[in-house]
């Protein structure tokens, strides 16, 4: 089930911050924009993953090793998620639970991380597998389609879609996040912005939201 967006609102907020967002991802000074690591790393990530049309008991370990081996660049993936997806791969039925989320697609996200999360939930009870454990995941995937998650971004969309937070699951979370991503990544493929590589749209997307929102400001 696909979030609903508030389009006009993330099209303002685009307009507002888009001259900004551009200077300092073309300014070459590593103090307003220093996320060359995430082109670095995903795009390699998707052509490396790409041959896994399923997670299973056989593959799983070397999908969790190729995913963890690059997650110690930069800040790029918490350790903690690193963690999760070693303790997911560990669980019984762990690579079924991982290949849920494996084969969504970007509308059904939140479908997906709910359930693997409710199936993970009855093997750990006590143990919460956070959005950007299952959003790395997916920008490994496909960072075409797929954003990768921070929380701290999400807490202001709630606020820029006019989303009810009551009884907001962590699927929808990532939903919500993803397909803001996906709307500003089109924009700024349909403007050609800056003449930036714009053949990504969930990362650039995200990359635009981290930079206005985050701790650059």
């Amino acid at each position: 089930m696909k979030t609903n967006i508030n389009k006009v609102a993330l099209k303002r907020f685009y307009e507002i911050h888009k001259d900004e967002y551009l200077r300092r991802r073309l300014s070459g000074d590593i103090k307003l924009w220093d996320e060359q690591y995430k082109w670095d790393i995903l795009p390699e990530l998707n052509k490396r993953l790409s041959i896994y049309e399923k997670i299973t008991r056989e593959n799983v370990v070397d999908f969790i090793s190729i995913i963890n081996n690059n997650s110690n660049k930069s800040n790029f993936a918490h350790w903690i998620d690193m963690d999760d997806l070693k303790i997911l791969a560990e669980l019984p039925y762990g690579n079924q639970i991982l290949d849920i989320v494996w084969q969504a697609n970007s509308e059904d996200a939140e479908e997906a991380i709910d359930t693997a999360n409710d199936i993970s939930n009855s093997f750990k009870p006590n143990k919460k597998f956070s959005p950007s454990t299952w959003g790395y995941i997916l920008a490994a995937k496909d960072c075409n389609r797929f954003s990768i998650y921070r929380e701290s971004i999400l807490k202001q969309l709630i606020e820029i879609n006019f989303v009810d937070r009551n009884g907001i699951t962590q699927g929808k979370k990532y939903q919500l996040l993803n397909d803001s991503a996906l709307y500003l990544g089109s924009i700024m493929n349909a403007e050609k912005l800056g003449g930036i590589n714009n053949d990504q749209n969930a990362l650039n997307g995200q990359d635009f939201l981290w930079i206005t929102l985050s701790q650059y400001n």
